[in-house]
């Protein structure tokens, strides 16, 4: 049960990376260059996260700064993305995912909207 609690946790890890990545290729130079984020290790993709400038620290986010990031995430995740995360969860068993606390009717919800993990405790 653990195991694929973890298996679960580093798959949605790994997804964060990714729309991590396309966030910051959204951002220019200057703001990568501020932040401390390498655009070479952004563009090799995921396998050199965390993207950082070995000798430069990351500079703290200003409020005015969170909020711009704000506007650029994107609403919606990818298609294809949306389809091979609802098909892996659809391929688990209903005791699987019930130890991660979605039900097979909540795949597609938890896919788009993800899951309150605080709500499911019990």
């Amino acid at each position: 049960m653990k195991n694929l609690a973890n298996k679960f946790l580093n798959y949605m890890e790994y997804y964060g990376r990714i729309k991590s990545r396309q966030i910051l290729l959204n951002l220019s130079d200057r703001q990568l260059e501020d932040a401390g984020i390498s655009k070479e290790l952004l563009l090799k993709g995921t396998s050199e996260w965390p993207w950082r400038v070995e000798d430069q620290p990351m500079a703290p986010l200003s409020d005015l700064q969170l909020s711009q990031l704000n506007d650029i995430v994107p609403v919606s995740i990818a298609d294809d993305e949306y389809q091979q995360a609802v098909s892996d969860l659809e391929q688990m068993s209903d005791r699987e995912l019930l130890d991660m606390g979605i039900s097979r009717g909540e795949i597609r919800h938890a896919v788009k909207h993800g899951i309150e993990m605080e709500d499911r405790a019990a």
